[in-house]
């Protein structure tokens, strides 16, 4: 395999992000500055902690008017989630973590069992209920390493490496050999896997991570409790086609993964879950 060329890294949605080449060619200029470009417009977009973004508008008025293709495309790849996962998926959880400190108090709102009943959209609009706020963190990351893929390919690039805060997608020659890292230690990693063409996504209850009121949360929301999960999952780490795929399932099976045999057979997935009695 060719040796990788400068990483190019930069900051965005909350995360660290770096992009390698992996097809002897450097990252054109004009492509690392595309990536950045997309990165601003995603969170200009779909950031809910942004008081300007397009779901913030959703979640403060209820109604957004034209919605994208794009959108679009989010809120059915949303409801498809919340389907196949018996309710895992629950985009409607974004009321709940602001309601726990991950977010504004104002945009507090109700955690909905079944959200896909309330919420309308279509080429003309989007409507939500007035307590109801739109969380896209369960997919975000994925989305992006997938449109950065799309770009990577329209710029003329053959083989890349794209990480975004350990979730990635590969494309190489050869194999990339990448350490699954130990959901407790960061200088540590459970095993190895092997990477030709395809995404991974690791999922835990560590990385994110904050106290409100005397009491430590962390970002993945069990819907039945609408609270922090509560879990014997060390962490959870998918390998899948895509990886907004990958990135949405290892957060559905730390939640659920008695859905594993199911979800790996209808998304093509390889998956290790991670018990804490595994960890020693």
């Amino acid at each position: 395999m060719m040796q990788p060329f400068e990483t190019f890294s930069f900051e965005a949605i909350g995360t660290h992000w770096w992009v390698e080449s992996l097809d002897g060619e450097p990252l054109a200029h004009a492509s690392k500055q595309k990536l950045v470009e997309r990165a601003e417009e995603f969170d200009r977009l779909y950031s809910r902690f942004r008081t300007d973004s397009l779901i913030t508008q959703l979640n403060q008025t209820g109604r957004l008017a034209d919605p994208s293709p794009e959108m679009l495309a989010m809120l059915r790849f949303c409801e498809e989630m919340f389907e196949v996962s018996d309710g895992a998926f629950n985009v409607s959880v974004g009321g709940t973590l602001h309601r726990l400190g991950y977010g504004k108090r104002e945009q507090t709102g109700r955690l909905y069992d079944e959200p896909w009943q309330h919420i309308i959209y279509n080429e003309c609009e989007v409507l939500i209920p007035d307590d109801m706020t739109l969380d896209t963190g369960g997919y975000g990351k994925g989305w992006l390493i997938d449109d950065f893929n799309q770009l990577l390919k329209a710029q003329g690039k053959s083989h890349f490496l794209i990480n975004g805060g350990g979730d990635m997608y590969i494309d190489s020659s050869a194999p990339v050999e990448i350490a699954l890292e130990h959901p407790r230690d960061d200088t540590k990693s459970v095993g190895l896997t092997r990477i030709t063409k395809g995404a991974l996504a690791v999922s835990g209850t560590q990385k994110r991570h904050w106290e409100h009121a005397g009491k430590r949360y962390h970002h993945i929301i069990d819907p039945k409790t609408a609270d922090s999960l509560r879990t014997n999952v060390a962490g959870v780490y998918v390998r899948a086609d895509t990886a907004l795929v990958a990135d949405t399932m290892a957060t559905i099976l730390m939640i659920r993964p008695e859905l594993e045999k199911k979800l790996s057979r209808l998304y093509n997935l390889k998956v290790v879950v991670l018990l804490e009695s595994q960890l020693g």
